[in-house]
């Protein structure tokens, strides 16, 4: 040390002193925000991120700040951290927080119809002056009954992405019905659907894919390799009005009806992930379809079901409007038949 200084005559006379770390001072509180019932009573800032708005109606519409990160392929907690500061933002609890997922509050109900308005605005402005009609580019609106959690729909649209990565990509949930009049009213450009197909479009059979029982742990099937139709009798079936919960139920009818009797079936008004937290819960058993399976519930185990020939498969097709000259749809057929060119016509089988 000495001889550094002897190097350096600065160092002599001007020693460095010691370097002292600022102490961190206390931590401030989030502001309180108020549980507020009218949405008028809500503070908006004059500038807003546009990706926490669109992760507060994915949340909304998937009831669970989990389901909507799995959806994106990010930590549940960065749409919770996102979420919650736009709350402190402005100042408004848009979510009540409980154990088996999240509510919207009625000013957070009248806050996302909102923005899903104007983000729905936004978008169209967006598309209409971007490049569409060119290369890779443009945006494309898909319509789904079932899951991505795993199947063929999930590694289509990655397959899709990979190849046009410029190119946007929407993707409604619903039920059949639902889908099919979106699809008239172009809402979508394409919709794939489970079972019978709509007659007055274009329509493309694509993936087959297994029916599947989902069943508490301690459940007697939770035993079986495979469950058939006769083991279902007398079974509570809890089904989702939402999602594929129609063709299911359609399903059921025609597979556990018999002269006389009815199949056991309970509708309710929530996601198809919350129906199998009500499994896990041992409060019946439900049907999906094998593209639903990606995800695992404490408590439920899934099983293959089986009909007099075998496992029971339900045919997938894929429907569009035949005037929609959207080039981006135009890529995704010519993939769907690329990936599916020996597709079967679209079927229910094994009953």
């Amino acid at each position: 040390m000495w001889l550094s200084a002897l190097k350096n005559p600065i160092a002599r006379h001007f020693p460095v002193p010691p370097i002292v770390l600022p102490c961190r001072g206390p931590v401030r509180p989030r502001p309180r925000r108020r549980l507020a019932t009218d949405f008028s009573s809500i503070n908006m800032p004059t500038t807003i991120d546009l990706a926490s708005l669109r992760y507060t109606i994915l949340a909304a519409d998937h009831r669970s700040f989990r389901a909507a990160a799995f959806t994106l392929g990010v930590r549940s907690s960065v749409i919770s951290r996102r979420i919650r500061d736009l709350e402190d933002t402005i100042g408004v609890s848009i979510f009540e927080r409980f154990s088996g997922g999240i509510r919207l509050t009625d000013a957070g109900a009248e806050f996302v119809a909102a923005i899903r308005r104007a983000l729905d605005d936004i978008d169209a402005a967006i598309s209409t002056a971007g490049t569409a009609g060119l290369g890779g580019s443009g945006r494309l609106k898909i319509g789904f009954c079932g899951s991505l959690s795993t199947g063929e729909l999930r590694a289509t649209l990655i397959d899709y992405l990979g190849r046009y990565p410029d190119v946007a990509v929407d993707v409604t949930e619903g039920c059949g019905p639902q889908l099919t009049t979106e699809l008239k009213r172009q809402a979508i450009d394409i919709a794939i659907l489970a079972g019978e197909s709509p007659r007055d479009e274009d329509t493309m059979a694509l993936w087959s894919e297994r029916v599947m029982v989902a069943v508490p742990d301690s459940h007697c099937l939770a035993t079986r390799s495979q469950v058939h139709w006769y083991d279902l009798v007398g079974e509570r079936i809890l089904l989702s009005r939402r999602d594929d919960g129609p063709e299911i139920h359609s399903l059921l009818i025609a597979c556990l009806s018999a002269p006389g009797e009815r199949p056991v079936i309970e509708s309710h008004k929530i996601s198809r992930e919350n129906v199998l937290s009500m499994v896990g819960a041992g409060r019946g058993v439900a049907l999906l379809h094998q593209g639903g399976t990606g995800i695992t519930y404490p408590g439920v185990v899934y099983r293959e079901v089986h009909g007099a020939d075998g496992p029971v498969e339900v045919g997938n097709v894929a429907c569009w409007v035949a005037t929609n000259d959207n080039p981006a749809l135009r890529r995704f057929l010519s993939l769907l038949k690329e990936r599916y060119p020996g597709a079967a016509a679209s079927r229910v089988t094994g009953r």
